[in-house]
């Protein structure tokens, strides 16, 4: 499954299956980096060095973040109505690329805790 993803991303020798494909990572990456986003929104409060004293940037950072999630969600449509359109397929490789940066930004923002039961 993740080879059929890499193919598709990397651009595979079918236009169409790797556009499906492509569509379908987009919108995982894109619903997980919203998730993320909203998680550190209703449950986390602005901390830390950069954003205790900056509550307003930890608010626009997470807008931001989440603009982007939804962008890639929009591209994601976009490339299953234009499936022949080179074009489309190219600026959704790019996305898919960039959308490594947000998710990594809302994993940072949100940071994470492992709880182990002794």
């Amino acid at each position: 499954m993740a080879g059929e993803f890499v193919d598709a991303a990397a651009g595979g020798s079918d236009d169409a299956a790797a556009s499906r494909q492509l569509a379908r990572l987009l919108v995982w990456v894109g619903f997980i980096t919203m998730l993320l986003d909203l998680f550190c929104l209703f449950y986390r409060a602005p901390s830390g060095v950069v954003f205790q004293s900056h509550k307003l940037a930890y608010y626009l950072t997470l807008a931001a973040i989440f603009a982007f999630g939804v962008t890639e969600v929009i591209t994601a449509f976009a490339l299953t109505r234009y499936r022949s359109n080179g074009r489309v397929l190219s600026f959704a490789r790019v996305v898919l690329y960039i959308s490594v940066v947000p998710l990594v930004g809302a994993i940072a923002v949100g940071g994470f805790t492992v709880f182990i039961k002794s």
